[in-house]
């Protein structure tokens, strides 16, 4: 089995273009690398570049990216995100955002298997300490609301 170091040498460029890029220090005319590692790498890479940017600088990349307050770095950080972390922020965002939006949750809930529906509600529990069945419930009306409640239970 490899050690944290291994994943750090094998994502150690990544990780320097990152850090770069967080920092402020990465040169405005070169995103070229950092959107190739948000674009061009599989979902178990970046959950590697995750862990040996940890190893690397002693920081989670992902809160890192959570803390930025651009558009991009929100992208980043659901691109970076586990799938079932990822849906539970979008459901949180889509019921708790400007408005409640509909077509998200049902694209959440409805798109995603029974197995993934489970992981979504675990991951939404842990992240926000609430159950998201009672957060549709109580965030939407009608229709909308029996179809998520409905699905997201099954």
């Amino acid at each position: 089995m490899a050690s944290s170091r291994d994943f750090a040498k094998r994502y150690e460029a990544d990780c320097r273009h990152l850090n770069q890029f967080l920092s402020g220090n990465a040169p405005l005319s070169n995103t070229r690398p950092i959107l190739e590692i948000f674009t061009a790498r599989s979902n178990q890479e970046m959950k590697q570049i995750c862990r040996a940017y940890s190893s690397m600088y002693h920081q989670d990349l992902l809160q890192l990216l959570s803390q930025q307050k651009t558009t991009f770095a929100r992208v980043a950080y659901l691109r970076a995100s586990e799938p079932c972390v990822r849906d539970a922020d979008i459901a949180r965002d889509a019921m708790f955002g400007r408005r409640v939006d509909g077509d998200v949750l049902i694209e959440v809930i409805c798109t995603r298997t029974s197995g993934e529906v489970a992981l979504i509600k675990q991951a939404y529990q842990a992240r926000y300490s609430s159950s998201l069945e009672r957060d549709v419930a109580s965030r939407t009306s009608g229709s909308l609301n029996e179809v998520s409640i409905h699905r997201s239970i099954s």
